[in-house]
């Protein structure tokens, strides 16, 4: 696909190209996060170029999970995460920051035995957890709530959860980091699990590969010059790819906090937010947030000012 010139490219989206475009290039089999990287000239993946190029791959991840090889592979990640938790005194409530389409969350409940445990998990793309939420209710047996969001304005109040993980989900986000593990850290009130790619630890070879799709780094560093206690930081025995070797790095926040329930915040202003028929409503912030296909909508992005919200049951009844 030829680059843009600059009078076709959209308003507001960093020169990206049509998503018609992306998608006859997914379709054709191209690499879209570096085309978009090629199109417009920017070395790091952007928020948007993440969102359209893992949208469109929606459904692949539980695809694989559910050939033999691919069951395997998440049933042995998921084990391996599922005793760390249970190693640091389990946990009434977790969340899954990036969980794709919930082939890590659904296998690490399953491991965890967890009927009773509050789990959530978010996602930049709404199709991934669009496509993660029917899987799960196929699947059966344990339930999350789920909903879209930006790593870097997470719809929780502080300290919301005991435990707080990600699987590969800061992985694409180099140059954000710093934003994304701050948010990551206020949200958890025990532990913050982090499953990335460690560059640190890799091979020359994987750190070249790293740095050409824009991958995450320096999250021990970062973690550190927060003064977070950081206990753990080691290659991940439930990751097997040695061209993108799986790092764990285990924050310690306050072990003996005691166990917490999620409560909703606005993203924007971490203002508290309650859940309505149509979207989750902030009246202290004035922002609605739309519910669509059930998914709610909770980046700040999606934000709709709107202060007669409350009465507006008044007006249609």
């Amino acid at each position: 696909m030829e680059a843009m010139s600059d009078a076709s490219k959209p308003t507001g989206n960093a020169g990206l190209p049509k998503p018609w475009e992306l998608k006859a290039a997914y379709d054709a089999g191209q690499n879209l996060m570096k085309l978009i990287r090629s199109t417009t000239g920017d070395s790091m993946n952007h928020e948007r170029t993440i969102e359209m190029s893992y949208d469109l791959q929606s459904g692949t991840y539980i695809s694989k999970a559910e050939t033999a090889d691919g069951e395997a592979r998440r049933r042995h990640f998921s084990g391996e995460l599922a005793c760390l938790i249970e190693e640091l005194g389990g946990a009434s409530s977790i969340l899954e920051a990036g969980v794709g389409e919930c082939t890590t969350l659904w296998f690490l409940l399953e491991a965890l035995n967890a009927d009773n445990i509050n789990a959530h998990g978010f996602d930049l793309c709404w199709s991934r957890v669009a496509c993660g939420s029917a899987w799960m209710k196929q699947k059966g047996r344990f339930n999350a709530s789920l909903s879209a969001a930006s790593l870097t304005a997470i719809p929780y109040a502080d300290d919301s959860f005991d435990v707080v993980y990600t699987a590969h989900a800061v992985e694409p986000n180099h140059g954000r980091e710093e934003a994304i593990l701050e948010e990551l850290y206020r949200v958890t009130s025990r532990y913050l699990i982090l499953l990335e790619p460690s560059f640190e630890l890799a091979s020359d070879d994987a750190r070249a590969r790293m740095e050409s799709h824009g991958y995450c780094r320096g999250l021990v560093e970062i973690a550190r010059s927060r003064g977070w206690k950081v206990i753990r930081h080691e290659l991940f025995k439930g990751g097997n790819s040695p061209q993108n070797p799986t790092g764990l790095i285990l924050i310690e926040k306050n072990k003996s906090a005691p166990s917490t329930q999620p409560k909703y915040a606005c993203p924007t202003y971490h203002t508290p937010m309650q859940r309505h028929a149509d979207c989750f409503y902030s009246p202290e912030s004035m922002l609605a947030y739309p519910i669509l296909g059930g998914i709610p909508c909770l980046r700040t992005d999606h934000a709709i000012v709107a202060s007669k919200y409350l009465q507006s049951a008044e007006w249609t009844s």
